[in-house]
């Protein structure tokens, strides 16, 4: 199912989820996917390419849904004295303890 799409029937959705309006997000998305066309050309074409420009892994997700996407980071929290809630809580990639925040700019 792709998450664009059902946002776009909700727009107050769309708006708590990401906060900007929907009409934001399409102006947002009119005006970066030329640049991103011609970065994304720019850095496929450079000279010392061995293979040609088709020939590597495909995006999992279209530009829109890549605009959409928000970053997140694990910050370390306190070891907790449940076993459960302790186990849930550890990150193996950071080697401690830590909860997953989503980072939301205004910029």
């Amino acid at each position: 199912m792709n998450i664009l799409k059902v946002l776009r029937a909700r727009p107050a959705l769309f708006f708590r989820l990401c906060g900007i309006r929907l009409e934001d997000f399409d102006d947002l998305l009119k005006r970066t996917y030329p640049l991103w066309l011609k970065n994304e050309h720019k850095r496929l074409s450079h000279p010392n390419r061995k293979r040609a420009i088709g020939a590597r892994c495909k995006y999992a997700l279209d530009f829109p849904a890549r605009l959409l996407m928000v970053d997140g980071t694990e910050r370390p929290i306190p070891r907790s004295k449940k076993p459960g809630k302790r186990k849930k809580n550890y990150s193996g990639k950071k080697k401690k303890h830590t909860v997953v925040h989503q980072i939301i700019t205004d910029n």
